[in-house]
């Protein structure tokens, strides 16, 4: 999990393990929060979340059939959704 503005946050998966999603645990309330889509289709592929400047999330996704890393950073994280930048590079 990774720490950030008082709640932690985590990358979960399904049973199966092939579709991800975000889940948050709020400390104030004690409870987990929504699961929350993460704007990619996972299908397995490795799936990092990572901290910038200490005040968004970054997901980072390596999908490695087309060798690109896709890198996810939050604009806001509101209770029940993350709005995202979209950033693409090839590795």
């Amino acid at each position: 999990g990774l720490s950030l503005k008082g709640n932690t946050y985590f990358i979960a998966s399904s049973i199966k393990g092939l579709a991800y999603f975000l889940l948050c645990f709020d400390f104030t309330r004690e409870r987990f929060g929504q699961r929350l889509p993460l704007p990619c289709h996972t299908l397995g592929y490795p799936v990092t979340l990572s901290c910038v400047r200490e005040e968004q999330l970054a997901v980072l996704y390596l999908k490695k059939t087309d060798e690109i890393l896709e890198i996810w950073v939050t604009n806001t994280i509101e209770s029940n959704s993350v709005v995202e930048q979209v950033f693409e590079g090839v590795y």
